[in-house]
């Protein structure tokens, strides 16, 4: 399955890009057919002058995936373009391409000062605009923690539009001073369920540290652990914790509704 995972990752899941690659073509230049006739779209309405804008909107969400997103990211601050871009996100929003989560803390009134996470709707397209000058990698060969750092933002990405695409609401959770963060908190019912990333082939208690402190801290049941480990459920006193291999993602609605 991780053998599939590493040919998913390269090709992502555009139709016509795995048109191309069950022909044995070149899905690159597929690809990249679709990349520039999204390009003339964003030129129609942001005209031909800020059309380098949209591939440094998209690379800006794929370079820093799973960290905190900034508008400095895709565009400098003496760059006379630099206040168009909140608008050019919301319309790459808008139209899907860029899927925003929001990040939360304890309290409504100190969320307004957190950056929130951006994520692109294609891990091939994501893939192709990340590693540009750099080596592509396999999830079965690189064991490097900014390898896998990486990675992790990559699954995080992958778990974000399957989140979207099961009707789950993307959200964050952050609490500077006690160093927390959650990757989503999804809502089930009356659950509100902290869920994390993790790049790992195997499964550590340590990646379970910020599940457990925010169950306590908030009397929730049940939380999620997304990985390249294999499945398994971890019981401990405040409820457990479901270990899901990333490739069994489109499975969590599923088994959230088995379970509660």
């Amino acid at each position: 399955m991780l053998e599939n995972v590493d040919t998913y990752l390269q090709t992502g899941g555009l139709p016509e890009v795995l048109k191309a690659q069950l022909k044995n073509e070149n899905p690159e230049i597929v690809m990249r057919q679709i990349f520039e006739n999204y390009r003339q779209d964003f030129m129609r309405v942001f005209g031909e002058e800020l059309a380098y804008l949209f591939e440094n909107a998209l690379r800006g969400v794929a370079d820093h995936v799973g960290s905190p997103s900034k508008i400095s990211q895709a565009v400098s601050h003496q760059d006379s373009a630099y206040r168009k871009m909140s608008e050019i996100f919301t319309r790459l929003e808008n139209w899907h391409m860029i899927y925003l989560s929001q990040q939360r803390g304890s309290y409504p009134e100190g969320t307004t000062l957190m950056h929130p996470k951006r994520y692109l709707f294609d891990l091939g397209l994501l893939n192709k605009l990340r590693t540009t000058g750099t080596p592509s990698f396999k999830v079965l060969e690189n064991v490097e923690s900014a390898h896998r750092k990486t990675l992790g933002g990559i699954i995080e990405n992958f778990v974000a539009f399957h989140l979207m695409g099961s009707g789950f609401e993307l959200c964050g959770f952050r609490k500077d001073a006690a160093g927390l963060e959650i990757d989503f908190v999804i809502k089930h019912k009356n659950l509100m369920i902290p869920l994390e990333c993790k790049a790992s082939l195997r499964s550590k208690d340590s990646h379970l540290k910020g599940l457990k402190i925010y169950m306590r801290e908030f009397n929730q049941e049940i939380g999620i652990l997304v990985s390249l480990a294999p499945f398994e459920i971890h019981k401990f006193s405040s409820g457990i914790i479901i270990r899901l291999p990333f490739y069994a993602i489109e499975a969590l609605p599923e088994l959230l509704k088995q379970s509660f």
